[in-house]
């Protein structure tokens, strides 16, 4: 039986706001697709972090999560091969990474060449998972130009390094392929 997002996205919160982060806790009820029901529907809950303001380069002060994404563009920027990149990633994905981008220098040249044509990044929101965060930034690559890309980071003793151990998880899966949309969406406005 197939389940999809229903209608609506509730959010807990005080009213309050100010220029800093706020966790907060995402309800999404859950339903087979297609079907009405006026019974009591499974209900799926996430932290999240929220109601990040401005651009990093901006800022005088930066949150752990923007602090981050600030050292992983200048990482990804300014490194020459593909072995400095691996303060960025937890030792278990690495290697992966490793082979990838040295297999051809072209998709190292063209991974490092995205990252030096970004000219700022600002932090949409994240989602809490255990161990994880889901990272999601919007990157400025010109006036008229931005992409929107998330990031899976592993805390380990409040460092963060990115990881691809998540990539098969059930639940990551989930929020990459059913709410991504919807969180760029909501966290963008």
């Amino acid at each position: 039986m197939k389940f999809v997002l229903i209608a609506a996205v509730f959010i807990l919160f005080s009213g309050i706001t100010n220029a800093d982060p706020k966790q907060r806790m995402i309800e999404i009820e859950m339903k087979p697709l297609g079907e009405a029901s006026s019974r009591a529907l499974p209900i799926v809950r996430f932290p999240v972090v929220e109601e990040f303001s401005g651009w990093i380069r901006e800022k005088s002060q930066l949150s752990a999560y923007e602090s981050f994404i600030q050292k992983m563009v200048k990482t990804y920027s300014d490194a020459s091969n593909v072995d400095e990149l691996a303060n960025l990633w937890d030792s278990r994905s690495f290697p992966e990474i490793q082979k990838m981008l040295s297999s051809d220098a072209k998709i190292f040249d063209q991974n490092s060449s995205y990252y030096k044509r970004i000219q700022n990044s600002r932090v949409l929101g994240v989602v809490i998972y255990g161990n994880y965060e889901i990272i999601f930034v919007s990157h400025k690559l010109t006036d008229d130009e931005s992409r929107n890309r998330y990031y899976p980071v592993w805390v380990r003793d409040d460092s963060r390094v990115l990881s691809n151990e998540i990539g098969n998880d059930v639940f990551f899966q989930y929020i990459i392929n059913k709410l991504q949309d919807d969180l760029f969406e909501r966290w963008s406005m």
